[in-house]
């Protein structure tokens, strides 16, 4: 098995735009977090870590850069921040900055399933599915 490290680094920023996509602010309520890569891999010890890491952040008074959400039209699918959209919510906050794109909850599997092909075919891993 594998073991993935966590890093505490914050992202980062964007050298060129992602396509279609507007920065705003949406109330964290307003996320669906159906996609869950980790659900295919157990969590680590370093996923609370991570989550714990963005929550001293916070109160130290930084500002994390956007997550990242995919609209259907309908839903803001979050596609990368679970750290720290948990960390958020611990604190209570409601609102956070994200960058929006469009695309739905089947074309985040799909290019979770494609990366992860991928990935495994340069390691040479069978592919789970």
């Amino acid at each position: 098995m594998v073991k993935r490290k966590h890093s505490t680094t914050q992202p980062k920023a964007q050298s060129q735009p992602i396509s279609g996509a507007k920065e705003m602010t949406l109330p964290i309520s307003a996320l669906r977090l159906d996609f869950q890569p980790q659900d295919k891999y157990p969590l680590q010890e370093e996923e609370e870590e991570g989550v714990q890491d963005f929550v001293d952040r916070l109160r130290r008074g930084e500002i994390p850069p956007p997550v990242l959400v995919r609209f259907d039209g309908t839903n803001y699918f979050l596609e990368n921040g679970f750290h720290r959209v948990e960390a958020m919510k611990r604190l209570h906050k409601r609102r956070i900055k994200v960058i929006v794109r469009p695309g739905t909850l089947a074309d985040l599997e799909a290019e979770w399933r494609e990366a992860m092909r991928r990935l495994n075919e340069a390691l040479k891993l069978p592919v789970q599915t």
